[in-house]
């Protein structure tokens, strides 16, 4: 069947301008030194606490975080105690 009236027709976009900052180019070579060794020693150091979180970080239930009211509201004490071994 056809339409009483036509399709709107899609307008042309229209470009986008982007304008990047220019960056500074003349730099010493002193400074240059510096800050490469200040670089390693920053990452040196993001390494040694990343690795200090991955060791001290408890991987069982009790070290995860609970999202629902009991694990939000309440702690470990309210709680009645829960089974931690098969037996029990």
């Amino acid at each position: 069947m056809g339409s009483l009236s036509s399709r709107p027709s899609v307008p042309t976009p229209t470009p986008q301008v982007v304008y990047v900052p220019q960056t500074m180019s003349a730099t010493t070579t002193s400074s240059v030194e510096n800050t490469g060794a200040e670089n390693l020693v920053a990452v040196e150091t993001a390494s040694e606490v990343r690795a200090q979180n991955l060791l001290g970080r408890e991987r069982s239930r009790f070290g995860t975080v609970l999202t629902g009211f009991r694990g939000l509201l309440s702690t470990l004490e309210d709680r009645s105690p829960r089974k931690t071994l098969l037996g029990e």
